[in-house]
């Protein structure tokens, strides 16, 4: 049997899908601004003209705009557009957004013009648009009365910019209306009318049956029904049960609103129970015809949601509801009369909010949200893996009772800026459920109801603890960096002074033999001076001197000897070994230095005695042990570990050890070189420090030195203790510095040799062209004004390619000092130097053996 359809006029078929107004005034009293909306929002008026012959020929209602185009009216000032929202509100063509410009003199401003349109009509959505403005966002809170609604786009916009606000504003206004159209209790009152609507329907058929109705009554219910239906988007239907054991061969009638909903047109398709089941997603039809099935066996009311196709192939989401309707005298089933409503909005909105909730589980920061009695209400999957709570540990908790409690003064304060100003960010610390201390940085905003009632508090915390470490870090590595080159500056000109001191210290002794006392006073105090040099030096480049493959266990023997002989008594020392120790590449005399150093500040550290103990070990250091070390390295490594039981050092000052020049000794007692020399020197030999101590309890100072691969035991050579002296042999010296020049001509003639001096590598080339069948050997500085040492050389060498070159310098450079090697300049003689060294170092050159 087929199911009959409503006989009314035809009228075009209704979208249930939203009604979207792509109507949008622009108010800027700049025709180029004006210009540029167009382009970007304007419709295109060919397409249009297409579409609608397209529409008048076909028959298509599915045209009318092309995506993206709006429609654009402007005005130059406020009270003009304030006069054009109000007539085509009076029209029924509403406005959905306004793009409204800041300053329009002479007239009102944005701000006043955005108050006087919310007066014409409250669902504007309004976007501000301005290079700059005379109110800040505080200011202009306090000037529009709905402040959260009003949006800020700067000059000059972005093209896609502006589409994206328009889509988004005019769905949304979309959206408020729909959301309007259907609210809940219209919903109620329109399933209440419709089931009254039903049980007239039943009683008007009893009635027909006796003849007791007449049609003029029926047609009149029917309108009723059809004009409810439509204002509530709820469609009914109704099955006929001339056989109340199965649904086939019974006839099935539609409302108007039901062949809207199934997108079908009415009046011009005849439906059955085939064509609902054909209408019914495949993977939802078996669970609709059990339930309908269930429906007839029990009598229980139907109500379910699933989705439907439409004949266009679109997917939608209804719900339905349905009862058997039994006679009031026999209880016999007459019909089955439902509702159908398209919900696929509401459905697609919940959705959005059930993928916006994962997604803030799925954020790495801590997301939560408070109540103004500061109990948690929401608490992400972020905030357990800061915090260590779970959600269920967390909600209903006091936040202060939870974090804060350490901290209620902070706490407190920022309570009452985000309740002042609406929000409030700074950095705090906290401590996690395992009581790991942690920074964050927290981002809070006060939340508001419709009527803008303060009414929670959403606070979004970032971990900063890991970024905040490798921050410090960073700024030490660079006040270091700095400290280290003007120390190696300041030791370059402490070097040209000394030098001349202490190569004429032997002078000295010889022309007055009576006056020893004092000479070695001065030769005291001038290697004094030089050892702070190089410790400058050490620290500030990590300075090489003679590499070779060293034992470490041994050096420790050495300083426990040392210990044994220097340290008081009531120091007891206590030194561990590893056995088969790998050797490490470095210079015997800074290594020594660097036990030296951190054994004496160990001793210092404990006046009263205590235990000093040296340990070294083999090591190997993962990324995870190196990421918390500044400039820590992986690999294998050994260790050398200075701890004592001493005072221990303050948090405060921990940073500041490896300053130059800083010390808690008196003067005394310390220059506050010692322990920036030794981190020059560990970096210097391709290692790192790492410091761990506590006030009251000690210290431990870890130095890690890279271990040799081959690990060969080789013996370090002593140097030589042969007083070399001269046959007479020319020796030019190129130095800048005069003093230096005129000591090492005293010298050189002392040593027995003939000295030639020149003052810069200019004047070197010089006296090496006239005396080039004289030179024995050549002693050049490195820095030098107008030509320095590297210059020098490469010129020389194209001159005299075999003459013997010793490279004298106070501040050695790597890679310069590579370069020289690349030129035949092997040996290196380190300024200041004694007499003997120079003796020995011309030795060398010369090869003398």
């Amino acid at each position: 049997m087929h199911a009959t359809t409503d006989d009314s006029p035809k009228t075009p078929k209704a979208r249930m899908d939203l009604i979207l107004n792509h109507r949008i005034l622009v108010v800027d009293d700049n025709e180029a601004i004006q210009s540029d909306y167009r382009k970007i929002l304007g419709v295109d008026e060919v397409r249009l003209d297409f579409e609608a012959e397209e529409q008048a020929i076909f028959g298509n209602a599915a045209g009318g705009r092309m995506r993206g185009g709006f429609d654009l009216v402007f005005a130059s000032q406020g009270q003009e557009a304030v006069e054009i929202a109000r007539k085509s509100l009076d029209v029924g063509e509403r406005f959905a957004v306004v793009f409204m410009d800041m300053r329009m003199p002479p007239g009102w401003d944005g701000l006043e013009t955005t108050n006087k349109l919310w007066e014409v009509d409250p669902d504007l959505q309004v976007v501000i648009c301005t290079a700059y403005s005379d109110y800040s966002w505080e200011e202009m809170m306090d000037v529009v009365e709905s402040p959260e609604r009003l949006l800020i786009l700067k000059k000059p916009f972005d093209a896609i910019e502006v589409l994206q606000f328009a889509h988004a504003l005019t769905e949304k206004w979309s959206l408020l209306q729909a959301v309007r159209a259907n609210t809940e209790s219209l919903e109620g009152k329109i399933r209440d009318r419709t089931a009254e609507l039903l049980e007239i329907n039943t009683k008007l058929s009893q009635e027909i049956k006796e003849r007791t109705r007449t049609e003029t009554e029926l047609r009149k219910s029917e309108t009723a029904l059809a004009l409810s239906q439509h204002v509530a988007q709820l469609g009914s239907w109704e099955i006929d049960l001339l056989d109340p054991e199965t649904l086939e061969g019974n006839p099935l009638r539609w409302s108007r609103e039901t062949f809207r909903i199934f997108g079908f047109p009415p009046g011009k398709t005849e439906v059955n129970n085939e064509t609902f089941f054909t209408a019914v997603h495949p993977a939802d039809r078996e669970r609709i015809v059990a339930s309908v099935a269930e429906l007839l066996k029990s009598g229980m009311r139907y109500s379910t949601d699933h989705r439907i196709i439409t004949p266009s192939g679109e997917e939608r989401i209804v719900h339905e509801e349905a009862k058997l309707i039994l006679d009031d005298i026999t209880g016999r089933p007459l019909k089955i009369a439902g509702t159908v409503q398209d919900v696929t909005v509401r459905k697609v909105a919940q959705e959005k909010i059930s993928e916006q909730a994962r997604m803030l589980d799925l954020a790495h920061d801590a997301i939560m949200v408070r109540d103004l009695d500061q109990r948690i209400t929401f608490w992400n999957r972020g905030a357990e893996r800061l915090y260590g709570w779970s959600s269920s540990e967390a909600m209903g908790k006091s936040v202060y009772e939870l974090l804060y409690r350490e901290d209620a003064t902070f706490f407190q304060n920022a309570v009452e800026t985000v309740m002042a100003a609406g929000e409030w960010s700074g950095e705090s610390h906290k401590a996690s459920k395992s009581n790991l201390s942690l920074t964050v940085y927290s981002r809070w905003t006060l939340m508001r109801d419709e009527q803008g009632n303060a009414k929670a508090i959403l606070a979004i915390n970032t971990d900063i603890t890991e970024m905040k470490k490798l921050q410090a870090h960073s700024l030490r590595a660079q006040r270091l960096e700095s400290i280290g080159t003007l120390a190696g500056g300041i030791a370059h000109d402490l070097n040209n002074a000394l030098a001349p001191i202490m190569m004429g210290v032997e002078l000295l002794r010889m022309e007055y033999p009576k006056e020893s006392k004092i000479v070695e006073m001065f030769e005291s105090s001038a290697r004094r001076g030089a050892d702070m040099v190089r410790q400058l030096l050490s620290f500030a480049k990590g300075a090489e001197g003679e590499r070779a493959s060293v034992h470490t266990d041994r050096l420790v023997k050495e300083m426990q000897n040392m210990i044994n002989g220097s340290f008081p008594k009531n120091i007891d020392l206590v030194v561990k070994c590893d056995a088969k120790l790998p050797t490490i590449l470095g210079d015997v005399t800074q290594l020594h230095q660097v036990l030296l150093n951190l054994c004496v500040n160990a001793r210092d550290a404990m006046p009263g005695g205590g235990t000093l103990t040296l340990e070294v070990h083999r090591v190997s250091v993962d990324a995870a042990h190196a990421s918390t070390i500044l400039d820590g390295k992986v690999g294998d490594f050994v260790l050398l570990r200075v701890t004592d039981t001493g005072e221990g050092i303050p948090a405060g000052i921990l940073e500041q050890i490896f300053d130059p020049f800083f010390t808690t000794k008196s003067a005394d007692k310390g220059t506050g070189l010692g322990l920036s020399t030794v981190l020059g020197i560990v970096k210097g030999h391709g290692g790192f420090l790492e410091v761990h101590s506590q006030v009251r309890i000690g210290s431990t100072f870890d130095a890690y030195f890279p271990a040799e691969a081959n690990n060969q035991r080789v013996e370090l050579a002593t140097k030589s203790e042969v007083d070399f002296r001269g046959a007479g042999e020319t020796i030019l010296l190129v130095d800048d510095e005069p003093s230096v020049r005129e000591m090492a001509r005293a010298v050189l003639r002392r040593l027995n040799f003939t000295p030639l001096t020149a003052i810069d590598g200019v004047d070197g080339l010089m006296q090496a062209a006239q005396n080039r069948t004289k030179l024995s050997a050549i002693v050049t500085d490195m820095h030098m004004p107008r030509m320095d040492g590297l210059t020098f050389v490469r010129a020389l060498r194209h001159m005299l390619p075999e003459v013997p070159v010793l490279l004298a310098s106070g501040m050695p450079d790597e890679h310069t000092t590579d370069e020289f090697k690349t030129l035949g300049v092997v040996h290196r003689l380190d300024k200041p130097f004694t007499e003997k060294e120079l003796s020995e170092a011309l030795r060398k050159v010369l090869k003398r053996e």
